[in-house]
């Protein structure tokens, strides 16, 4: 359910860059982006552009690819944490915080329910000391120089 939340955003972005690299490249390519003096860098800085936003466009192609593999996975709620999982965490506070462990997209936020839910990947310093853990569990995490604690809640 969150994952297809989140690939339908992945894919408007997609779409949105698409256009943004055919675009560029267009310009890039257009007849009055040669330069007419040595100084004139219209052109080059199109491609540039268009280099930039075609590499964007193959990274959330790659995304889609990842997650729509996740999708079609089935994950055992007893189990331990692994990709695809949303996790919900509680801080000493007893704060709740909800995220998703992904391969990619990291920093992205979808709002479900009222519960706003990160996405994070393994390679974060919050998905790495998440992996392989269980509902119960408690990790500790340095943030800006001070160390804080976490209780798994659920896993799901």
């Amino acid at each position: 359910m969150f994952i297809q939340k989140l690939l339908t955003e992945i894919e408007a972005s997609l779409a949105i860059a698409t256009r943004a690299a055919n675009d560029a490249k267009d310009l890039a390519t257009h007849e009055q982006s040669k330069p007419e003096t040595q100084y004139d860098t219209v052109g080059l800085e199109a491609s540039y552009l268009a280099h930039g936003q075609s590499q964007r466009v193959a990274e959330l192609k790659l995304a889609l690819m990842q997650w729509s593999a996740l999708s079609n996975m089935s994950l055992k709620s007893d189990g331990p944490i692994e990709l695809g999982c949303l996790i919900q965490l509680i801080n000493e506070q007893d704060e709740p915080s909800w995220f998703l462990l992904g391969p990619s997209m990291g920093g992205v936020k979808l709002n479900q329910d009222g519960k706003l839910i990160t996405v994070i990947t393994e390679s974060a310093p919050l998905g790495a000391k998440l992996m392989g853990k269980y509902s119960n569990d408690e990790i500790g995490l340095t943030l800006q120089g001070t160390k804080r604690f976490y209780e798994i809640v659920s896993i799901s």
